[in-house]
């Protein structure tokens, strides 16, 4: 098995090809990088093409530094043009059912929209 796909609102997909899903993005930053006693909770919106924010609940107040070294792992996962947005928030969106997402896609490439099925609390 090459991959795993879900779907498509939940993987992030950049213009090079490369794709983020919230397993990936969860090892990087949490396994490969330890971010874990700084974030408490996150999810990534790819708000674009080639733009994604990253929202945060914090665990302690981060320091200028450890905002930019979270925003220079995930550029890792995406492409080094994405604009990359750290958004700080009190809690993380849930959809009508309460389930969280951890990625999802919040527009639609052919008519830059948000498909319904990706809009959180529909």
């Amino acid at each position: 098995m090459d991959e795993l796909e879900g779907r498509s609102s939940e993987r992030l997909e950049f213009p090079s090809g490369r794709t983020v899903s919230g397993v990936s993005l969860g090892g990087y930053l949490m396994q490969v990088h330890d971010f874990s006693p700084l974030v408490r909770f996150y999810q990534c919106a790819q708000v674009g093409p080639n733009e994604v924010e990253l929202r945060v609940v914090w665990a302690r107040t981060p320091t200028e530094e450890e905002r930019r070294a979270l925003a220079d792992a995930l550029r890792r996962l995406t492409d080094p043009d994405t604009a990359i947005a750290i958004r700080d928030v009190t809690e993380i969106e849930r959809f009508a059912s309460k389930k969280a997402w951890i990625v999802r896609r919040l527009f639609d490439e052919r008519r830059d929209e948000v498909p319904t099925e990706a809009a959180p609390g529909r």
